[in-house]
């Protein structure tokens, strides 16, 4: 099975977000633990380094031709688009809605199912894995992942520390990181317990 750009892929067998109207019972913003702030910025300072380097040189040799404009565009373009691509698709925030948990992405959120959880509990990270597509550090840990003592995860991380694992029916299994994870679980388990006590759950 190919692997490409996961961080920009729903997970299999979710849903999209609710109505823009739909009842929001708790939000969590997703703050980036230290190590992910220092590799987004490494990157950052990387990238502007090269751009300011290679630039006056290119503009230099290619000045006065029909060249300099498709350089320019190369030179700054590419760099760019490779540290920005990633960037929407990374967890802004999780929220707990009537329906579902829901992963605010700047574009392509998504919903999980309560209908769909089995089980939600902590669960610490572990640097025993293999990132098979998505984003190792910057802006995050999420993409599809294969963790040695959980298997197939869909991880959605800014903060190591808060990591929380929802497992589903289907098999499919996400980590998400709430910037207070345990208020997260009791507010689930609450609204879970609540909607299978419910008439016609």
């Amino acid at each position: 099975m190919p692997y490409s750009l996961s961080f920009c892929r729903i997970p299999p067998r979710t849903l999209p977000p609710g109505s823009p109207g739909s009842i929001t019972v708790y939000r969590s913003r997703a703050r980036y633990d230290s190590l992910t702030l220092t590799l987004t910025l490494t990157v950052w300072i990387l990238v502007a380094a090269i751009i300011l380097l290679i630039l006056p040189r290119a503009l230099e040799e290619a000045a006065g031709t029909m060249q300099s404009a498709g350089l320019l565009a190369l030179t700054v373009g590419i760099p760019l688009a490779a540290l920005l691509a990633p960037l929407p698709f990374s967890p802004r925030g999780y929220e707990l809605t009537a329906s579902g948990i829901v992963v605010r992405r700047m574009l392509r959120s998504f919903e999980i199912p309560y209908s769909e959880i089995v089980e939600a509990r902590r669960a610490g990270w572990s640097w025993k894995h293999l990132r098979l597509e998505g984003s190792g550090g910057l802006y995050g840990y999420f993409g599809l992942y294969t963790f040695k003592d959980l298997g197939r995860v869909w991880a959605y991380v800014t903060n190591r520390r808060n990591t929380i694992l929802i497992k589903t029916r289907s098999g499919a299994q996400y980590l998400l990181s709430p910037e207070d994870p345990d208020t997260f679980l009791k507010t689930l388990e609450a609204i879970i317990t609540k909607t299978e006590a419910s008439p016609g759950s």
